[in-house]
């Protein structure tokens, strides 16, 4: 009933009034929809044995139609895994690269251009995403490509930088299920990531 009537007050031209009230009562603040991703997060660290050490918005003010994203956030639990699996180093390379102990990870949400999107950025200081092992496993197709469309690569069906496959990573699902909730919803998703200072997923 409260988005008919969202619908209803559109309808009849009242977009400002429409768009307050999505706000005020049928969104959710960002913030509190990503608590699952930093619960998961720490989750998978303590089941690894490692040390993270998350940075969530420290704003509420962004705020969604959150049955639509609902899908979205659930598939953050990929990206929280492979946080733990593929970034958190061990804390004796970190101190030699005067790295924290525990993995540091930021999280950022803003809205895009006219408040019509929501850019997410989930950032870290770990290992990097190892490119030479990437553009290895991609093989003869990625010959002539730039380091950065190989970078993107990572999103694609069956693509691990990973040697060995358990049940929980290494099978090149995870990042490209997100891709995939990502797309459905109409937006893109982009890696940045420099190996042996972090990846930044936007």
């Amino acid at each position: 009933y409260a988005t008919e009537f969202g619908r209803e007050l559109r309808a009849q031209g009242a977009q400002g009034i429409a768009f307050r009230y999505f706000q005020k009562i049928v969104s959710a603040p960002v913030r509190d929809l990503l608590i699952p991703f930093e619960t998961q997060l720490n989750f998978f660290a303590v089941m690894a044995e490692k040390q993270v050490s998350v940075t969530m918005p420290a704003h509420g003010e962004i705020r969604v139609f959150s049955p639509v994203y609902k899908e979205f956030f659930s598939a953050l639990v990929h990206v929280a895994r492979n946080i733990v699996d593929h970034a958190a180093e061990d804390a004796e390379l970190r101190a030699a690269q005067e790295k924290t102990a525990a993995l540091n990870v930021w999280v950022d949400v803003a809205y895009g251009p006219f408040k019509h999107t929501m850019i997410l950025t989930i950032a870290d200081d770990g290992a990097g995403i190892d490119d030479k092992k990437l553009r290895e496993k991609l093989g003869p197709a990625a010959a002539s490509e730039s380091d950065e469309a190989v970078l993107q690569h990572i999103f694609d069906p069956r693509v691990s930088t990973r040697d060995t496959v358990s049940d929980e990573s290494g099978r090149g699902i995870g990042l490209n299920a997100v891709k995939a909730v990502v797309e459905k919803l109409g937006g893109s998703v982009h890696v940045d990531s420099a190996q042996g200072k972090g990846t930044a997923l936007t």
